[in-house]
């Protein structure tokens, strides 16, 4: 049959079909990897991420005013039940009977009108109300009296005239008293029986809520928002918060409120923040059951605003429905009620709508961008193609027209003048006098080595078979003459050397042929260079492995017992842990020789290496043959024992091991005795660990507790004392690296004056950062333990006086403020860091106030110091957690301080406690008769605070006036009057 003929190809072609395909194929793989990469999408996905944090940073904003700043009305809600009791109990007004018109509402109105407009200014909103009302309002739609006071700029500075206030609702003798001009809709009451009208939300829910279900649910919980509002008369529409009014009694008496226009609203939103295209907005909406259905708050840019916005979920998130266009759109929910209120069904949310195509906009221009800047790159490319094929291609073709028309005797083609061209034909006519001259130099350098060393060669397709006079002699077999030898012939002999191979390798075998009591090895190495052609070398390794093993027994192997070495013991550990079969029970024992120490001292080292021998005759003579042995260190050995059906056999053994061991000795000088006597600890398999590492950190811990308690035993591995002394250990060095490193922080915590409600000084709070050692008391504890607490002392003196220090000159503390700091009672500072404490904070050493804890054993000696030196610095002594300890009064009268602070555990709930108050009573007594001033600690409550104003308690410290900061945080503007108010009262 005749072969198909190959259609041949020019060069050109060749070059220039491979180079194109070459572009072509880059320049589809970075499309590929653009658009399969989804850089594109990333971009898109990127636009909307970008949206939805603007929205998430809006809601954070719009939450913080809502919740923190705007609906801040429950201390006003007090204020008008004090003033409203007040009143009745003068006989002034009936909480009972507000709302039967002006009259009876004024004389309240009048006295609570400054505080509303002060909380207007103070809240920054345009409207705050309030209206009275007495009855249910389901039973029937009647007109209520109230105040309602609106700002129509609360950014702007305010008038001390109230000049630009306008009075919407109130009886006409308020409005004469306030001297506040009215708005044109005017009325003095809310009118809703004359026109027949629904009671506005904020004031139906709120009050509805307190009036069914106030038991259930605290003030703040009742708290409603309410959105859509507009007074009548007015065209201004707004969103409201209001509380109920209850009194003590529980009579609820109306709501009080604020409000912010949706006009003034719509400033804090500005739509030009989104986008720059002009088509997108920001949109308040609120949502009940019904999923993805929003009633909007503020009229929208992109949808009607009369009829709810109904929101479809797609893959790549939220859109409008029935829109002309893709409006896309970002959406969180506000956060405005707790859990537990009686307004879940209502959910607040923020969106910003912009149109898709204005949204995607950059990623589309990228995208158009990548296709013009491809199909620009492909052009260019194939026309440099063409250009590069044929300036490569022209030398060739030309060499190639003068080999067709060159006759032989021409002599020398004409040079291209491309090097590797011209050297081409020069080394074409060299090859085969190289070859040969290289065969003769390798055949004379074969013979000439001095390994023993031969071959074979065997083609299988020609049956070709070729074998050096000395292959058979290189193992071992001189009587075989191998020149007329065929390949059938070699193989069978070769077949009954197999039983001495020993080692086998791809394509590669170790033979160990036996000579004169000795071993010779050998290697035969088979090569096939295809299916039908191999060739194989044998040669005389002996040397080579000989040398190998006497390494890898030095590697493997101590010097001194012969046994294994650490690394060949974890070699073979691992090697067995990948058989559990083989393992089935084990134990690892760690053993240390007890008295080495003791022979090298007094008898010489010679004398310690022959006790170490003979510990180590012991262990092989009392171990099962199985057993791996090794010496890991000077004096440490360990020994495993595997392969026992379960742990009774294996103890026994352990047990013989050990009377073994008791019963070795060595003979030192030329009578003297010493028995052989180790300490050891086990670990078992797999009851204590399944790993290797595990297994030896067990019975390393486990010998090693034996050797700091009663030696000469072997132990059990316990791992409740491994636990605890693990966690002491991370403690320690936790410990030792705060110290280190200062890793000690000082928060400040105000204590505050009760005349005033000013602050009249700072405690310095202990706080660490540290995984472990967190708590303070956790810290002195373990100091206490590894004898730190003097560097404990020292941070903290230091530490705590930096910290009031900066604070000082960042203007975040008054400089005539006091700072308390916490004095360990056993410790303190040395005269060098005394004298440098004194250099350092010389100009606030008048602020020290050192703190001496009820709880510590004092130290008559350093506490006489210490006081020494705070009446040199005109400080003072205040005596902490009064009351905790069993013997307050025996140290109260022995350190006279300045300052007593109440332990908390008195302040808690002293408002219900009967016997707390008297407690107090009794301690504010005492200290104003000593001259002592009273410190309550732990105030979190108002009615605590008000309890302890009545027992005449000097300061205030807890959290209701303010938790521990690194700077200070002004003290809630409410606590000071209320505090102020209180003290009026004393």
């Amino acid at each position: 049959m005749k072969k198909r003929s190959v259609k041949s190809k020019s060069i050109l072609k060749h070059i220039l079909v491979p180079m194109c395909i070459l572009l072509i194929t880059e320049i589809v793989i970075l499309a590929i990897s653009v658009y399969a990469g989804g850089i594109v999408e990333r971009l898109e996905e990127n636009s909307r991420d970008i949206l939805q944090e603007r929205v998430i940073n809006k809601k954070g904003f719009l939450e913080n005013e809502m919740n923190n700043t705007w609906s801040d009305v429950t201390l006003l809600a007090e204020t008008i039940n004090t003033k409203a009791e007040m009143l009745e109990k003068q006989g002034i007004i009936s909480i009972d009977q507000l709302d039967n018109g002006s009259n009876e509402a004024s004389p309240l109105i009048a006295e609570i009108a400054d505080d509303m407009i002060q909380k207007l200014r103070s809240n920054r909103v345009n409207d705050i109300y309030v209206i009275f009302n007495n009855h249910d309002l389901d039973e029937d739609v009647s007109d209520k009296p109230g105040i309602y006071i609106r700002d129509m700029d609360p950014a702007s500075k305010a008038s001390n005239r109230n000049a630009d206030l306008l009075i919407e609702r109130a009886p006409a003798s308020i409005v004469q008293k306030l001297n506040i001009s009215t708005d044109t809709s005017w009325t003095p009451l809310f009118n809703f029986g004359k026109h027949e009208k629904d009671y506005y939300k904020f004031l139906y829910r709120p009050y509805q809520a307190a009036l069914k279900k106030q038991k259930n649910y605290s003030l703040g919980d009742m708290g409603y928002w309410s959105a859509n509002n507009c007074l009548d008369g007015t065209l201004q529409p707004f969103i409201s918060y209001s509380v109920p009014l209850i009194d003590t009694k529980g009579r609820v008496y109306g709501v009080v409120g604020i409000s912010i226009l949706e006009e003034y609203l719509t400033t804090l939103l500005p739509n030009e923040e989104i986008n720059g295209s002009g088509h997108a907005s920001y949109e308040l909406g609120i949502t009940t059951k019904k999923a993805n259905v929003y009633s909007p708050v503020l009229d929208s840019t992109l949808f009607d605003c009369t009829s709810n916005l109904t929101l479809l979920q797609k893959e790549e998130g939220y859109y409008v429905e029935n829109s002309r266009d893709e409006v896309y759109a970002a959406i969180e929910t506000l956060h405005l009620y707790n859990t537990n209120t009686p307004y879940l069904d209502e959910q607040w949310t923020i969106m910003s709508l912009i149109k898709d195509d204005d949204l995607m906009a950059f990623s589309h221009h990228i995208n158009i961008s990548l296709i013009l800047a491809g199909l620009i790159t492909l052009g260019v490319g194939m026309l440099g193609c063409v250009l590069i094929s044929f300036k490569l291609s022209s030398p060739i073709t030309s060499l190639s027209k003068q080999l067709k028309t060159q006759k032989k005797t021409d002599g020398k083609l004409q040079k291209t003048d491309i090097t590797e061209i011209d050297q081409l034909v020069d080394s074409i006519e060299s090859l085969n006098q190289n070859l040969l001259d290289s065969s003769r130099r390798f055949t004379k350098i074969i013979q000439l080595a001095s390994v023993k060393m031969a071959g074979f060669e065997y083609d299988q397709e020609k049956n070709d078979f070729f074998i050096t006079d000395n292959f058979f002699s290189v193992f071992l077999q001189d009587d075989i003459d191998s020149s007329l030898m065929t390949y059938e012939g070699f193989s069978q002999k070769m077949k009954e050397m197999s039983p001495y191979i020993k080692k086998k390798e791809e394509h590669k075998y170790v033979y160990h042929l036996p000579k004169d009591n000795d071993i010779i090895f050998v290697e035969l190495t088979i090569s096939w260079f295809d299916a039908h052609h191999v060739i194989g070398l044998a040669e005389d390794v002996t040397e080579r492995i000989l040398e190998q093993n006497i390494i890898e027994y030095e590697r493997d192997h101590d010097a001194l017992t012969g046994l294994m070495n650490r690394r060949a013991f974890h070699r073979e550990m691992q090697i067995l842990f990948d058989e559990p079969e083989v393992l089935k029970t084990a134990a690892l024992l760690m053993v240390d020789l007890d008295n080495l120490k003791y022979i090298n001292d007094h008898y010489g080292h010679d004398s310690g290496d022959t006790y170490i021998r003979k510990a180590t005759e012991a262990f092989v003579k009392y171990s099962p043959s199985n057993t791996m042995i090794s010496r890991v260190s000077g004096d440490e050995f360990y020994l495993f024992f595997f392969g026992y059906e379960d742990e009774e056999p294996l103890r026994k053994l352990l047990m013989e091991l050990k009377h073994g061991i008791d019963e070795s000795y060595i003979t030192l000088g030329k009578y003297e005795t010493f028995k052989i006597k180790v300490s050891g600890g086990i670990s078992w398999y797999p009851k204590d660990a399944t790993t290797v590492k595990n297994l030896q950190l067990y019975s390393d811990y486990a010998m090693y507790k034996v050797k700091h308690t009663c030696k000469g035993i072997f132990a059990n591995f316990n791992k409740t004392d491994y636990d605890n002394d693990s966690y002491m250990s991370r403690n320690r060095a936790e410990l030792l690296k705060l110290i280190e490193t200062e890793s000690l922080h000082y928060y400040f915590q105000p204590i505050v004056s009760t005349k005033d409600g000013s602050v009249f000084a700072y405690e310095a709070l202990m706080r660490s950062f540290m995984p472990n050692l967190k708590n303070p008391e956790e810290i002195l504890n373990i100091a206490k333990m590894e004898s730190k607490l003097g560097k404990i002392e020292e941070l903290t003196m230091f530490k705590a006086m930096e910290g009031y220090q900066e604070n000082i000159k960042n203007h975040y503390f008054d400089e005539n403020t006091k700072i308390f700091v916490n004095s360990i009672a056993s410790e303190m500072l040395s005269p060098e860091m005394i004298a440098k404490f004194e250099k350092t904070f010389e100009p606030y050493l008048h602020n020290v106030v050192i703190e001496v804890t009820e709880g510590e054993k004092m130290n008559e000696t350093l506490h006489q110091q210490k006081q020494k030196f705070v009446e040199k610095w005109h400080g003072a002594l205040a005596l902490d957690d009064y009351g905790s300890g069993y013997n307050s009064e025996i140290l109260l009268l022995s350190i006279t301080p300045k300052y007593i602070k109440i332990d908390m555990s008195f302040i808690h709930n002293i408002d219900k406690d009967n016997d707390k108050q008297k407690i107090v009573e009794n301690i504010v007594s005492y200290g104003h008769e000593g001259g002592m001033l009273i410190i309550a600690e732990g105030v979190e409550t108002v009615d605590e605070m008000k309890q302890v104003m009545k027992l005449k308690v000097d300061y205030l410290q807890g959290y209701l006036l303010g938790k521990p900061q690194m700077k200070s945080a002004s003290i809630p503007n409410e606590i000071v009057k209320l505090i102020q108010s209180l003290n009026a009262r004393r």
